[in-house]
């Protein structure tokens, strides 16, 4: 291995790192792991029926200049991976109503 492919092997292990120390920082003490892992097992499913990939996406982020999204089943939503590839690390401020319904504002 030549120190070029090295070197990307150490940046993306450091990335998956961080990422995992994001998660468990921002995963509050109410936060219900078996709702997370219902998710989790919804999006396998989703994923066996065809051609589309699906994964679970933080609606906001877990790490941004302006917020930080927390890890629970509250801000997660199934979307695709290309939906995700797009919206990636974007906010969007919105407003939440009475019935917990988010309006982009």
């Amino acid at each position: 291995m030549n120190k070029e492919d090295e070197n990307r092997k150490r940046v993306r292990k450091e990335a998956k790192q961080r990422r995992r120390f994001q998660k468990m920082y921002a995963t509050p003490e109410w936060g219900n792991t078996e709702d997370i892992g219902a998710l989790k097992k919804k999006c396998r499913e989703l994923n066996s029926y065809g051609d589309t990939v699906f994964v679970i996406d933080h609606i906001d982020p877990l790490l941004h200049p302006l917020i930080c999204g927390l890890h629970f089943v509250g801000n997660m939503q199934i979307i695709t991976s290309e939906e995700n590839a797009l919206k990636s690390n974007h906010f969007k401020p919105y407003s939440i109503d009475v019935f917990g319904l988010r309006t982009e504002l």
